[in-house]
Protein backbone atom coordinates (compact mmCIF):
# COMPACT_ATOMS: atom_id res chain seq x y z
CA UNK A 1 0.00 0.00 0.00
CA UNK A 2 1.37 3.48 -0.87
CA UNK A 3 1.71 5.91 2.37
CA UNK A 4 -0.11 9.11 2.25
CA UNK A 5 2.33 12.46 2.40
CA UNK A 6 1.59 14.65 5.34
CA UNK A 7 1.65 18.47 4.60
CA UNK A 8 1.53 21.15 7.92
CA UNK A 9 -1.89 21.30 8.03
CA UNK A 10 -1.71 17.74 8.97
CA UNK A 11 0.95 18.48 11.48
CA UNK A 12 -1.17 21.13 13.06
CA UNK A 13 -4.01 18.81 13.58
CA UNK A 14 -1.84 16.78 15.71
CA UNK A 15 -0.77 19.15 17.57
CA UNK A 16 -4.36 20.48 18.38
CA UNK A 17 -5.47 16.74 19.48
CA UNK A 18 -2.84 16.59 21.78
CA UNK A 19 -3.37 20.24 23.40
CA UNK A 20 -7.23 18.99 23.59
CA UNK A 21 -6.20 15.98 25.38
CA UNK A 22 -4.49 17.91 27.86
CA UNK A 23 -7.05 19.87 28.29
CA UNK A 24 -9.35 17.59 29.00
CA UNK A 25 -7.50 16.00 32.15
CA UNK A 26 -7.15 19.40 33.61
CA UNK A 27 -10.97 20.27 33.33
CA UNK A 28 -13.34 20.14 35.80
CA UNK A 29 -16.69 19.78 34.30
CA UNK A 30 -17.93 16.82 32.84
CA UNK A 31 -19.04 19.29 29.82
CA UNK A 32 -15.54 19.52 28.23
CA UNK A 33 -15.38 16.13 27.70
CA UNK A 34 -18.18 16.01 25.15
CA UNK A 35 -16.86 19.66 23.27
CA UNK A 36 -13.67 18.13 23.06
CA UNK A 37 -14.53 14.59 21.70
CA UNK A 38 -17.32 16.42 19.18
CA UNK A 39 -14.41 18.60 18.35
CA UNK A 40 -11.80 15.40 18.11
CA UNK A 41 -14.44 13.59 16.01
CA UNK A 42 -14.87 16.30 13.80
CA UNK A 43 -10.91 16.62 13.02
CA UNK A 44 -10.10 13.28 12.44
CA UNK A 45 -9.16 12.94 9.40
CA UNK A 46 -7.51 15.12 6.63
CA UNK A 47 -9.50 17.72 5.08
CA UNK A 48 -12.67 17.60 7.64
CA UNK A 49 -14.66 20.42 7.36
CA UNK A 50 -14.88 21.90 11.12
CA UNK A 51 -10.58 22.60 11.75
CA UNK A 52 -9.64 22.53 8.28
CA UNK A 53 -6.63 24.89 9.43
CA UNK A 54 -4.47 26.33 6.74
CA UNK A 55 -1.46 27.27 8.58
CA UNK A 56 0.76 26.62 12.27
CA UNK A 57 -0.33 30.58 13.34
CA UNK A 58 -3.86 29.95 12.88
CA UNK A 59 -4.19 26.48 14.80
CA UNK A 60 -2.57 28.37 17.22
CA UNK A 61 -5.15 31.37 17.45
CA UNK A 62 -7.98 28.40 17.05
CA UNK A 63 -6.89 26.54 19.97
CA UNK A 64 -5.98 29.52 22.16
CA UNK A 65 -9.60 30.86 22.01
CA UNK A 66 -11.09 27.60 22.98
CA UNK A 67 -9.02 27.50 25.48
CA UNK A 68 -9.58 31.12 26.98
CA UNK A 69 -13.22 29.86 27.31
CA UNK A 70 -12.57 26.66 28.92
CA UNK A 71 -10.51 29.05 31.52
CA UNK A 72 -13.32 31.36 31.93
CA UNK A 73 -15.93 29.01 33.36
CA UNK A 74 -13.14 27.73 36.03
CA UNK A 75 -11.87 31.25 37.61
CA UNK A 76 -13.24 29.74 40.71
CA UNK A 77 -10.29 27.75 41.14
CA UNK A 78 -8.54 28.01 44.21
CA UNK A 79 -5.40 26.95 42.34
CA UNK A 80 -4.89 23.61 44.37
CA UNK A 81 -2.19 22.06 42.64
CA UNK A 82 -4.32 19.79 40.46
CA UNK A 83 -2.95 21.47 37.32
CA UNK A 84 -5.24 24.49 36.72
CA UNK A 85 -3.89 27.25 35.51
CA UNK A 86 -3.44 30.89 36.97
CA UNK A 87 -5.10 34.12 35.15
CA UNK A 88 -2.47 35.43 32.59
CA UNK A 89 -0.65 32.00 32.09
CA UNK A 90 0.27 31.12 28.73
CA UNK A 91 -1.08 28.10 28.00
CA UNK A 92 1.97 26.59 26.08
CA UNK A 93 3.46 26.86 29.76
CA UNK A 94 0.28 24.42 30.19
CA UNK A 95 0.55 22.07 27.71
CA UNK A 96 4.30 21.85 27.02
CA UNK A 97 6.01 20.84 24.03
CA UNK A 98 4.47 19.06 21.00
CA UNK A 99 5.17 15.83 21.03
CA UNK A 100 6.45 13.96 17.78
CA UNK A 101 4.48 13.21 14.67
CA UNK A 102 2.84 9.55 15.00
CA UNK A 103 3.05 7.13 12.30
CA UNK A 104 1.27 7.45 9.32
CA UNK A 105 -2.46 5.71 9.34
CA UNK A 106 -3.11 2.81 7.26
CA UNK A 107 -4.21 3.74 3.19
CA UNK A 108 -8.03 4.81 3.23
CA UNK A 109 -10.20 3.07 0.66
CA UNK A 110 -10.39 4.31 -2.85
CA UNK A 111 -13.18 6.95 -3.19
CA UNK A 112 -15.52 6.84 -5.61
CA UNK A 113 -14.65 7.37 -9.64
CA UNK A 114 -14.79 10.87 -10.91
CA UNK A 115 -17.81 11.61 -13.54
CA UNK A 116 -16.38 10.89 -16.95
CA UNK A 117 -14.74 14.43 -18.40
CA UNK A 118 -16.28 16.27 -21.56
CA UNK A 119 -15.10 15.16 -24.79
CA UNK A 120 -12.83 17.46 -26.37
CA UNK A 121 -13.07 18.60 -29.91
CA UNK A 122 -12.52 17.66 -33.08
CA UNK A 123 -9.03 16.89 -34.18
CA UNK A 124 -8.28 18.62 -37.83
CA UNK A 125 -8.12 17.02 -41.15
CA UNK A 126 -5.47 14.68 -42.04
CA UNK A 127 -3.42 15.50 -44.90
CA UNK A 128 -5.03 13.84 -48.58
CA UNK A 129 -3.60 10.71 -48.87
CA UNK A 130 -1.85 9.34 -52.15
CA UNK A 131 -4.15 8.66 -55.45
CA UNK A 132 -4.90 4.97 -55.21
CA UNK A 133 -4.31 2.74 -58.28
CA UNK A 134 -6.32 2.56 -61.35
CA UNK A 135 -9.48 0.72 -60.95
CA UNK A 136 -10.45 -2.30 -63.42
CA UNK A 137 -12.07 -1.28 -65.82
CA UNK A 138 -16.16 -1.38 -65.34
CA UNK A 139 -18.54 -3.02 -68.24
CA UNK A 140 -19.69 -1.53 -71.24
CA UNK A 141 -23.23 0.65 -70.99
CA UNK A 142 -25.82 0.48 -73.04
CA UNK A 143 -25.90 1.51 -76.83
CA UNK A 144 -27.09 4.82 -77.16
CA UNK A 145 -29.39 6.29 -79.44
CA UNK A 146 -28.57 6.66 -83.16
CA UNK A 147 -27.35 10.20 -83.99
CA UNK A 148 -28.74 12.35 -86.87
CA UNK A 149 -28.68 11.55 -90.27
CA UNK A 150 -25.47 12.86 -91.83
CA UNK A 151 -24.88 15.00 -94.55
CA UNK A 152 -25.11 13.52 -98.23
CA UNK A 153 -21.76 12.17 -99.01
CA UNK A 154 -19.95 12.81 -102.38
CA UNK A 155 -21.20 10.61 -105.42
CA UNK A 156 -18.91 7.37 -105.77
CA UNK A 157 -17.47 6.82 -108.92
CA UNK A 158 -19.36 5.03 -111.91
CA UNK A 159 -19.75 1.33 -111.82
CA UNK A 160 -18.84 -0.85 -114.53
CA UNK A 161 -21.62 -1.12 -116.60
CA UNK A 162 -24.12 -4.10 -116.64
CA UNK A 163 -24.60 -6.81 -118.81
CA UNK A 164 -27.14 -6.82 -121.72
CA UNK A 165 -30.52 -7.53 -120.83
CA UNK A 166 -32.83 -10.38 -122.06
CA UNK A 167 -34.55 -9.84 -125.39
CA UNK A 168 -37.63 -8.34 -125.72
CA UNK A 169 -40.21 -9.56 -126.90
CA UNK A 170 -41.15 -9.19 -130.86
CA UNK A 171 -43.06 -5.97 -131.33
CA UNK A 172 -46.32 -5.18 -134.14
CA UNK A 173 -44.60 -5.42 -137.42
CA UNK A 174 -45.87 -1.93 -137.82
CA UNK A 175 -44.31 0.72 -140.84
CA UNK A 176 -43.26 4.37 -140.25
CA UNK A 177 -41.92 6.45 -143.28
CA UNK A 178 -40.47 9.51 -143.00
CA UNK A 179 -40.74 11.79 -145.51
CA UNK A 180 -38.04 15.18 -146.41
CA UNK A 181 -38.82 15.69 -150.05
CA UNK A 182 -40.97 18.00 -150.88
CA UNK A 183 -42.20 19.41 -154.15
CA UNK A 184 -43.82 22.98 -155.82
CA UNK A 185 -44.93 24.42 -158.59
CA UNK A 186 -42.65 26.61 -161.17
CA UNK A 187 -44.98 28.96 -161.99
CA UNK A 188 -43.69 32.19 -164.81
CA UNK A 189 -43.48 35.65 -164.17
CA UNK A 190 -47.37 35.48 -166.25
CA UNK A 191 -48.47 33.12 -163.66
CA UNK A 192 -49.01 30.27 -165.66
CA UNK A 193 -47.25 26.96 -163.75
CA UNK A 194 -44.84 25.36 -165.91
CA UNK A 195 -43.54 22.96 -164.27
CA UNK A 196 -42.81 21.13 -160.76
CA UNK A 197 -39.35 21.98 -158.68
CA UNK A 198 -37.76 19.96 -155.47
CA UNK A 199 -37.76 22.20 -152.50
CA UNK A 200 -36.30 22.10 -148.52
CA UNK A 201 -38.49 23.18 -145.83
CA UNK A 202 -40.99 25.05 -147.88
CA UNK A 203 -42.64 27.43 -145.90
CA UNK A 204 -46.41 27.26 -146.36
CA UNK A 205 -47.56 30.76 -145.24
CA UNK A 206 -46.41 32.29 -147.75
CA UNK A 207 -44.05 35.47 -148.51
CA UNK A 208 -44.24 38.72 -147.21
CA UNK A 209 -45.72 40.33 -150.78
CA UNK A 210 -46.40 36.79 -152.52
CA UNK A 211 -49.96 34.80 -152.05
CA UNK A 212 -48.65 30.92 -150.44
CA UNK A 213 -47.52 28.14 -152.96
CA UNK A 214 -48.82 24.25 -152.93
CA UNK A 215 -46.63 21.67 -151.50
CA UNK A 216 -46.94 18.32 -152.41
CA UNK A 217 -45.00 14.88 -151.00
CA UNK A 218 -45.60 11.45 -151.46
CA UNK A 219 -45.31 8.07 -150.00
CA UNK A 220 -45.59 4.02 -150.96
CA UNK A 221 -46.95 1.45 -148.81
CA UNK A 222 -44.62 -1.02 -148.05
CA UNK A 223 -44.89 -4.55 -147.64
CA UNK A 224 -45.25 -4.68 -143.63
CA UNK A 225 -48.52 -3.03 -143.66
CA UNK A 226 -50.77 -5.22 -142.19
CA UNK A 227 -54.32 -4.55 -144.12
CA UNK A 228 -56.76 -2.89 -142.28
CA UNK A 229 -54.68 -0.91 -139.91
CA UNK A 230 -54.69 2.87 -139.54
CA UNK A 231 -52.43 5.08 -141.48
CA UNK A 232 -51.52 8.52 -140.03
CA UNK A 233 -50.05 11.33 -141.46
CA UNK A 234 -48.19 13.56 -139.09
CA UNK A 235 -46.65 16.90 -140.29
CA UNK A 236 -43.71 19.04 -138.19
CA UNK A 237 -44.27 22.36 -138.06
CA UNK A 238 -42.02 25.31 -137.00
CA UNK A 239 -43.99 28.32 -136.31
CA UNK A 240 -41.57 31.95 -135.55
CA UNK A 241 -43.34 35.62 -134.99
CA UNK A 242 -46.98 34.03 -134.68
CA UNK A 243 -49.43 35.15 -132.85
CA UNK A 244 -52.95 34.17 -132.16
CA UNK A 245 -53.46 33.48 -135.31
CA UNK A 246 -56.02 31.35 -137.45
CA UNK A 247 -53.97 29.63 -139.70
CA UNK A 248 -55.68 27.34 -142.02
CA UNK A 249 -54.13 24.76 -144.62
CA UNK A 250 -56.29 23.11 -147.13
CA UNK A 251 -55.51 18.97 -147.29
CA UNK A 252 -55.91 17.29 -151.02
CA UNK A 253 -54.94 13.54 -151.64
CA UNK A 254 -54.50 11.32 -154.53
CA UNK A 255 -53.54 8.19 -155.03
CA UNK A 256 -52.12 5.85 -157.31
CA UNK A 257 -52.54 2.08 -158.41
CA UNK A 258 -50.53 -0.68 -160.41
CA UNK A 259 -52.72 -0.40 -163.85
CA UNK A 260 -54.43 2.39 -163.16
CA UNK A 261 -54.65 5.96 -163.70
CA UNK A 262 -54.33 8.27 -160.82
CA UNK A 263 -57.48 9.21 -158.96
CA UNK A 264 -58.54 11.41 -155.87
CA UNK A 265 -58.21 9.90 -152.38
CA UNK A 266 -60.53 10.71 -149.88
CA UNK A 267 -62.14 14.10 -149.12
CA UNK A 268 -60.84 17.30 -148.82
CA UNK A 269 -60.34 18.64 -145.35
CA UNK A 270 -59.11 22.24 -144.08
CA UNK A 271 -56.94 21.85 -140.90
CA UNK A 272 -57.01 24.69 -138.33
CA UNK A 273 -53.58 24.78 -136.59
CA UNK A 274 -53.88 25.21 -132.89
CA UNK A 275 -51.56 27.21 -130.87
CA UNK A 276 -51.48 26.38 -126.87
CA UNK A 277 -52.20 29.19 -124.94
CA UNK A 278 -48.50 28.48 -122.93
CA UNK A 279 -46.80 28.75 -126.16
CA UNK A 280 -48.16 32.27 -127.35
CA UNK A 281 -47.24 33.15 -123.25
CA UNK A 282 -43.75 32.28 -123.62
CA UNK A 283 -43.31 33.03 -127.83
CA UNK A 284 -40.95 30.16 -128.26
CA UNK A 285 -39.04 30.75 -131.37
CA UNK A 286 -39.53 28.70 -133.01
CA UNK A 287 -42.28 26.79 -131.95
CA UNK A 288 -42.61 23.28 -133.03
CA UNK A 289 -45.60 21.90 -133.26
CA UNK A 290 -47.15 18.76 -134.76
CA UNK A 291 -50.61 18.10 -135.81
CA UNK A 292 -51.73 14.21 -137.14
CA UNK A 293 -53.91 13.35 -139.70
CA UNK A 294 -55.54 10.09 -140.30
CA UNK A 295 -55.51 9.06 -143.79
CA UNK A 296 -57.49 6.00 -144.31
CA UNK A 297 -60.90 6.67 -141.42
CA UNK A 298 -63.50 9.28 -141.95
CA UNK A 299 -62.82 11.26 -139.12
CA UNK A 300 -59.58 12.23 -141.13
CA UNK A 301 -59.10 12.49 -145.02
CA UNK A 302 -62.00 9.71 -144.85
CA UNK A 303 -59.94 7.72 -147.68
CA UNK A 304 -60.69 3.92 -148.61
CA UNK A 305 -59.01 1.07 -147.41
CA UNK A 306 -55.38 1.21 -148.40
CA UNK A 307 -53.30 -2.11 -149.92
CA UNK A 308 -49.53 -2.52 -150.04
CA UNK A 309 -47.87 -0.54 -153.04
CA UNK A 310 -50.28 2.21 -153.15
CA UNK A 311 -48.68 5.62 -153.73
CA UNK A 312 -50.28 8.64 -151.68
CA UNK A 313 -49.40 11.66 -152.69
CA UNK A 314 -50.72 14.99 -150.69
CA UNK A 315 -50.75 18.87 -151.42
CA UNK A 316 -50.58 21.45 -148.73
CA UNK A 317 -51.74 24.89 -149.18
CA UNK A 318 -52.46 27.84 -146.98
CA UNK A 319 -56.03 28.87 -147.89
CA UNK A 320 -57.69 30.76 -144.10
CA UNK A 321 -57.65 32.77 -141.52
CA UNK A 322 -54.66 35.25 -141.92
CA UNK A 323 -52.36 33.34 -144.84
CA UNK A 324 -55.08 34.88 -147.18
CA UNK A 325 -53.29 38.12 -145.95
CA UNK A 326 -49.42 38.54 -147.25
CA UNK A 327 -47.56 38.93 -143.74
CA UNK A 328 -50.27 38.97 -141.63
CA UNK A 329 -48.92 35.53 -140.09
CA UNK A 330 -46.03 34.08 -138.63
CA UNK A 331 -43.74 31.92 -140.97
CA UNK A 332 -45.17 28.20 -140.51
CA UNK A 333 -42.73 25.98 -142.05
CA UNK A 334 -42.79 22.22 -143.11
CA UNK A 335 -39.57 20.58 -141.97
CA UNK A 336 -40.74 17.07 -142.30
CA UNK A 337 -43.75 14.33 -142.72
CA UNK A 338 -44.09 10.72 -141.20
CA UNK A 339 -46.77 8.40 -141.96
CA UNK A 340 -47.29 5.85 -139.69
CA UNK A 341 -49.52 2.49 -139.12
CA UNK A 342 -51.26 1.66 -136.11
CA UNK A 343 -54.10 -0.94 -135.17
CA UNK A 344 -57.38 -0.02 -136.47
CA UNK A 345 -59.73 2.19 -135.03
CA UNK A 346 -56.78 4.07 -133.25
CA UNK A 347 -55.92 7.25 -135.26
CA UNK A 348 -57.31 10.62 -134.60
CA UNK A 349 -56.59 13.84 -134.82
CA UNK A 350 -54.19 16.05 -132.75
CA UNK A 351 -52.74 19.41 -132.59
CA UNK A 352 -55.84 21.29 -134.98
CA UNK A 353 -58.98 20.98 -136.10
CA UNK A 354 -60.15 19.10 -139.26
CA UNK A 355 -63.13 20.82 -140.70
CA UNK A 356 -64.72 19.37 -144.21
CA UNK A 357 -65.34 23.56 -145.70
CA UNK A 358 -63.58 26.26 -146.01
CA UNK A 359 -66.59 28.15 -144.29
CA UNK A 360 -66.62 26.06 -141.41
CA UNK A 361 -63.04 26.27 -141.07
CA UNK A 362 -63.01 30.14 -141.04
CA UNK A 363 -62.03 31.40 -137.04
CA UNK A 364 -64.59 34.13 -135.39
CA UNK A 365 -63.17 37.04 -133.74
CA UNK A 366 -65.65 36.40 -131.14
CA UNK A 367 -66.80 33.33 -129.87
CA UNK A 368 -67.96 31.01 -127.14
CA UNK A 369 -65.42 28.92 -125.23
CA UNK A 370 -66.89 27.59 -121.69
CA UNK A 371 -64.12 24.95 -121.53
CA UNK A 372 -60.96 26.73 -123.05
CA UNK A 373 -60.11 24.92 -125.48
CA UNK A 374 -59.58 27.52 -128.29
CA UNK A 375 -62.67 25.48 -130.37
CA UNK A 376 -65.83 27.32 -130.71
CA UNK A 377 -68.24 25.80 -128.88
CA UNK A 378 -71.36 25.60 -131.78
CA UNK A 379 -68.34 23.37 -133.69
CA UNK A 380 -67.52 21.11 -130.52
CA UNK A 381 -71.53 19.78 -130.35
CA UNK A 382 -72.49 16.56 -131.58
CA UNK A 383 -74.98 18.26 -134.75
CA UNK A 384 -72.03 20.72 -135.84
CA UNK A 385 -68.90 19.32 -138.41
CA UNK A 386 -66.21 19.43 -136.02
CA UNK A 387 -64.06 16.43 -136.60
CA UNK A 388 -61.45 14.12 -135.09
CA UNK A 389 -61.66 16.15 -131.37
CA UNK A 390 -65.08 14.59 -130.40
CA UNK A 391 -68.52 16.08 -130.18
CA UNK A 392 -69.56 17.41 -127.04
CA UNK A 393 -73.38 16.94 -126.10
CA UNK A 394 -76.04 20.03 -125.19
CA UNK A 395 -78.78 17.62 -124.05
CA UNK A 396 -80.90 20.23 -122.64
CA UNK A 397 -80.18 22.31 -125.24
CA UNK A 398 -79.53 25.30 -123.92
CA UNK A 399 -76.74 26.55 -126.31
CA UNK A 400 -74.30 25.80 -123.63
CA UNK A 401 -71.97 22.52 -123.81
CA UNK A 402 -73.40 19.93 -120.97
CA UNK A 403 -69.54 19.57 -119.69
CA UNK A 404 -69.97 23.36 -118.94
CA UNK A 405 -73.02 23.36 -117.25
CA UNK A 406 -71.83 20.55 -114.86
CA UNK A 407 -68.88 22.90 -114.57
CA UNK A 408 -70.03 26.01 -113.24
CA UNK A 409 -72.72 24.14 -111.08
CA UNK A 410 -75.98 24.61 -113.59
CA UNK A 411 -76.21 20.82 -114.08
CA UNK A 412 -75.89 18.36 -110.90
CA UNK A 413 -74.09 15.05 -112.08
CA UNK A 414 -74.24 12.21 -109.15
CA UNK A 415 -72.56 9.84 -110.92
CA UNK A 416 -69.91 12.17 -112.46
CA UNK A 417 -70.19 10.42 -116.62
CA UNK A 418 -70.43 13.97 -117.74
CA UNK A 419 -73.79 14.17 -118.36
CA UNK A 420 -76.49 16.46 -116.63
CA UNK A 421 -78.38 14.34 -114.50
CA UNK A 422 -81.84 15.91 -115.66
CA UNK A 423 -80.73 14.36 -119.43
CA UNK A 424 -80.32 11.06 -118.21
CA UNK A 425 -83.60 11.33 -115.42
CA UNK A 426 -85.48 12.27 -118.51
CA UNK A 427 -84.40 9.52 -120.37
CA UNK A 428 -85.12 6.44 -117.59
Amino acid sequence: MRKQRHTQNDCGIHRLRNVLARVAQHARRCILVPVAAGMLTAGAGCGGGFLNLQDYGRDLLLIGGLAAGVLANNQGDAGDGTGDPEPGQDITDILGPTGPVGEEGPQGEPGADGADGLDGQDGADGAPGEQGPQGEEGPAGEEGPAGEEGPQGPAGPTGASGGAGAQGETGDDVFSIFVDDFFTSNVSDDGVTVGIVSIDEPELSGGIETQPEPVAYRVAIPQAYDAGNDVTMRLFLDIVDYDDDCFIIRIDARRLVDDAPITGYGEPRWLRITIPDDAIDQQYDPLTLVVDVPVNRSSGLAGEALSIGDFIAVELVASGGCALEPGACGEYRLFGVEFFESDAGTAQVAGGMLFTSGEEAECVEEFIDCNGNRIPDDLELCEGQGIGEGCQSDCNDNGVLDVCDIEDGESDDENQNGFPDECEDANQ
